[in-house]
């Protein structure tokens, strides 16, 4: 396979190897407790075809190896009120490219910035943006690069609808 350049002369990292072994019954169970993160243990057990102590060890090792990450509640945002989501691309300069690390440390603490993907491709960084007015991407652009020499080109799109929430993950299906 041939390594894929990116902008700028990098070369794509591969993926890391996983860490872990994640068998058909860790796939069940994670599965299983995406779609319903309070699931009671004996009810998660019954689920997946073990022992309540075997299923109660499988999760604890997931949350201690860190694929269980956390538990979230899953919010209708728009039942909020009158906040509009933004959907951002941004094109980095050779000089944004080397301050990369703390562009992102800037994304972080932006908390209209609710999640921000480096992505392969026409732009360098995708942004959902959620704010009470579409003027919060031009003044987030400025805050996080007052200078503007990091930022090469933006573009932005407004979200009137959502066509698909987040339902899980491909990789946990074919497992049940």
């Amino acid at each position: 396979m041939v390594p894929l350049k990116l902008k700028g002369g990098r070369s794509l990292r591969p993926l890391p190897k996983p860490r872990l072994v994640i068998d058909p019954i860790d796939k069940r169970i994670l599965r299983a407790m995406l779609l319903d993160a309070r699931i009671q243990n004996q009810d998660l057990a019954a689920k997946v075809n073990l022992s309540p102590s075997g299923c109660l060890q499988r999760v604890r090792r997931l949350e201690k190896e860190g694929v269980i990450r956390r538990y979230v509640v899953d919010i209708d945002e728009y039942e909020l009120g009158a906040w509009v989501t933004l959907w951002g691309e941004i094109v980095l300069t050779p000089e944004g490219r080397t301050q990369r690390k703390a562009l992102e440390r800037a994304f972080a603490a932006a908390s209209e910035v609710v999640e921000a993907r480096q992505v392969v491709g026409r732009a360098d960084y995708l942004l959902k943006v959620v704010s009470r007015e579409a003027g919060a991407w031009i003044a987030l652009l400025q805050r996080i690069d007052a200078e503007a020499r990091l930022i090469a080109t933006s573009t932005v799109q407004i979200e009137v609808g959502v066509a698909k929430r987040f339902g899980g993950l491909p990789q946990l299906e074919g497992s049940h």
